[in-house]
């Protein structure tokens, strides 16, 4: 029994010191529990006033924006802003002239050539009669109307003989001309050319009056039997597509033609 009390004085001991122990570790432990949980409401206080400042900060940064926005808008508008102009007197109006088409007065340019109209009557002889003619400064040269051609030899050269349409008649009437050359027509619709025979005639436009060469073409199909090109125009005749009908044959042309 005596060997037992040390025993048990020495586990009363153990037991007081381990009890101490554990009562330290958890003072210990609720001291800094309290110590974070004072840290984490000052951090979030901190947070919650930085919040705030950004907000402000926003709010004013989104007000001088604005600001500087209806500035610029203003100046823009003062920069655009119509200038008063001084009131524009009204240009008093034309009378209508009358259109130069239908004058029959010649008119030359200072070199001498004659102003014509893109239509005009020219006197083709023979046959002796006033035709209306195309005037075609895109034409190289000068066409007539021929009917049914015949290339027939007289002297050693050769001559043809066509029939020409009496204007404003359903007549024709047998022309012999001798043949100038000949040409080679491309087809438009095909890859063939026609041959075809050039001959020399008299015409008159207006005061103009000159041995020409023309292509003979069956221009029934087209509506001016007389179609007038650069050759006959070169050097003497200028051409105003405004006018038509501009020029007058000579009074003894048109009698003559009458006559006949």
């Amino acid at each position: 029994m005596r060997l037992a009390q040390p025993a048990t004085v020495f586990i009363s001991i153990a037991v007081l010191l381990i009890s101490g122990c554990a009562s330290d570790y958890r003072a210990v432990w609720e001291s800094d529990l309290s110590e974070l949980k004072a840290q984490l409401q000052a951090t979030e206080r901190a947070l919650v006033q930085l919040e705030k400042e950004q907000s402000a900060s926003r709010d004013l940064l989104f007000v001088a924006e604005t600001e500087s926005m209806h500035r610029m808008v203003k100046a823009l508008e003062e920069q655009v802003k119509a200038p008063e102009c001084p009131a524009v007197e009204e240009t008093p109006r034309c009378e209508a002239m009358p259109p130069p088409s239908q004058s029959s007065d010649m008119q030359h340019i200072d070199d001498g050539k004659l102003v014509i109209g893109e239509i005009e009557k020219v006197y083709v002889d023979p046959p002796g009669e006033a035709y209306t003619a195309r005037i075609d400064t895109g034409a190289t040269t000068s066409s007539l109307d021929a009917r049914e051609p015949q290339i027939f030899e007289r002297d050693g050269e050769d001559w043809v003989r066509f029939k020409m349409p009496l204007p404003g008649r359903e007549e024709f009437v047998d022309v012999e001309r001798k043949v100038a050359h000949f040409v080679r027509i491309l087809q438009s619709s095909t890859e063939d050319s026609e041959r075809r025979a050039v001959v020399k005639m008299r015409i008159v436009i207006g005061d103009v009056e000159r041995l020409a060469e023309f292509t003979l073409s069956d221009r029934g199909h087209l509506e001016f039997p007389v179609l007038i090109g650069r050759n006959i125009l070169k050097d003497t005749m200028v051409v105003d597509v405004s006018r038509a009908n501009s020029v007058a044959l000579p009074a003894d042309i048109v009698s003559e033609s009458s006559d006949e």
